[in-house]
């Protein structure tokens, strides 16, 4: 499919060579004219591209906000001041849920002081809209990337450092990732990797352009340096794949999620899409688009790009990172069910009978193995324990091992 952004590839393809399938990724999301996430079209919902948890009930975010609620009062002991950065907000449906929650405990919403992490600017204006009435209440801001100062040195009125809560949902599986593929050699007087790139078709017309992956025609940097990193061949471990795909980038946000929580104490909550009984570092890359899978080279800009997220490789960047943080995983069906969804579902249905049908629906898409329940997973990540009389528990992850 031809649109606006593939001539604009083209173009640079032609003029610098190919691109990474990174580059190629933040390219497609977050170009600022033809992005997939800058341009001003409905992505998330019947009518977009995709549908999320928050969107399909309230009640997801109602839970989510009792989580915090509960990290905050018994591992953080009800500071008056607490930092909520929400990583990649969306339409800001997540975070609405979580403030009108939060509202009902006056005393945590005083506390709350909320940082959105957003780089699109068409979500941006989306967010800005729909929590006006927080921003009215001078509880949100906004940061433009991870990586800001803020992060680092956030510190109260009496200059005591306030912990950090963080939330990513659906974040990582949108980051940029590098593809490698091992050549047909023993790495001795050639490359043993090579990288896989994104071309121009030379067998498509200059009238309809096509794109194509193809193999670095020797080393490139990024292909002598991950393929052989020792974390990434313990994830391997005796598999000899021929193509693997490393996450570069969603790795370098959780060591700098690591060392946050490390340096300030807190806690993170991440839910993504996790890979599913696949190969380590399998390559997942795809297109979303009218809610199906597509060819990631079929519509730069008109569709979402999005890989599997390896839950495990994340844990072991945390673990090497900061060794005394804890971290824990559940499927998303375990931990709305432990959080007390259906005990809230009923709530809702007793309370709004006419639309107790669309509340059934909901919950059967949050919970059941065949919709959301099983291929989304939920990830804590936990400051070290502080409170002799906590043990090490934290709810709703107390049977799993940190």
């Amino acid at each position: 499919m031809e649109t606006p952004l593939l001539r604009a590839l083209v173009r640079r393809i032609r003029a610098l060579g190919p691109l990474t399938v990174a580059e190629y990724m933040h390219t497609c999301l977050l170009h600022p004219q033809f992005g997939y996430y800058q341009r001003a079209t409905e992505k998330i919902g019947r009518r977009g591209d995709f549908v999320t948890a928050p969107e399909v009930s309230p009640v997801f975010g109602e839970l989510v906000a009792i989580w915090f609620l509960v990290q905050w009062r018994d591992w953080l002991q009800s500071p008056n001041q607490v930092q909520l950065v929400e990583l990649g907000p969306g339409r800001g449906t997540l975070m609405a849920s979580i403030l009108s929650t939060a509202k009902q405990f006056p005393e945590f919403y005083r506390a709350l002081q909320v940082q959105l992490v957003e780089a699109s600017h068409s979500f941006r204006a989306q967010q800005q809209q729909l929590l006006q009435p927080f921003v009215q209440d001078r509880k949100v801001a906004w940061l433009d990337s991870i990586d800001a100062t803020e992060l680092d040195s956030a510190s109260s009125s009496e200059h005591q450092q306030v912990p950090v809560l963080f939330l990513a949902h659906e974040f990582f599986d949108a980051l940029p990732v590098h593809h490698f593929i091992r050549s047909q050699n023993d790495g001795t007087t050639h490359p043993e990797w090579v990288e896989r790139l994104v071309d121009v078709d030379d067998l498509s017309m200059d009238r309809h352009p096509r794109l194509r992956f193809i193999k670095s025609r020797g080393t490139t940097p990024a292909a002598a340096l991950w393929p052989n990193h020792p974390m990434i061949k313990a994830v391997l471990g005796c598999e000899r794949p021929e193509s693997i795909e490393v996450p570069t980038h969603a790795l370098a946000v959780m060591e700098r999620l690591a060392r946050v929580i490390q340096q300030r104490r807190g806690f993170a909550l991440l839910v993504d899409y996790a890979k599913q009984s696949k190969p380590p570092l399998a390559c997942t890359l795809r297109g979303v688009r009218n809610h199906r899978f597509e060819d990631p080279l079929a519509a730069p800009g008109e569709a979402d790009l999005t890989v599997d997220v390896d839950f495990a490789l994340l844990e072991k960047v945390v673990r090497n990172t900061a060794p005394a943080l804890r971290v824990m995983s559940l499927s998303q069906r375990e931990f709305l069910l432990r959080m007390g969804i259906e005990t809230r579902m009923q709530v809702m249905k007793q309370k709004h009978q006419d639309k107790a049908a669309v509340l059934a629906a909901a919950f059967q898409r949050l919970v059941s193995p065949d919709a959301m329940g099983q291929i989304y997973q939920v990830m804590s990540i936990a400051m070290p324990a502080s409170n002799e009389h906590l043990g090490s528990r934290i709810f709703p992850f107390e049977d799993v091992a940190a």
